[in-house]
């Protein structure tokens, strides 16, 4: 062939920006579906974790109550049931203030928006 060949053999210009743009919108859109697919598996495997920690914090709780019930147990000669009782809940009390001032701490910290020199 020719370097002179008639113009009818490529389509116009307009055509292929026309077919550029519609390729395009195809893979975007197919981007999209993919990407979205991997969210919610990622979500899907999340929830899943989700309820395993909070099984273990339920089972955490229950093993420090029955812990806290011992200790009580253990004082009550020495102290009376109501005086060791109170003396446990003081204490565990003070520990979850504490723990909770350094939670409220580490918050405050983690969510500042630094300004930008």
């Amino acid at each position: 062939m020719s370097d002179n060949a008639p113009d009818t053999e490529r389509p116009p210009i307009g055509e292929l920006f026309a077919g550029l743009i519609e390729d395009t919108e195809r893979y975007v859109r197919a981007e999209l579906t993919l990407q979205r697919a991997k969210l919610v598996d990622r979500l899907l495997m999340s929830r899943a974790a989700l309820a395993m920690a909070v099984g273990a914090i339920i089972l955490v709780q229950a093993a420090i109550s029955a812990l806290l019930v011992g200790i009580v147990l253990a004082l009550a000669p020495r102290l009376g049931a109501l005086g060791a009782a109170l003396l446990v809940t003081v204490i565990a009390l003070a520990i979850a203030g504490a723990l909770l001032a350094a939670a409220f701490r580490w918050f405050d910290r983690a969510t500042q928006i630094a300004e930008e020199p």
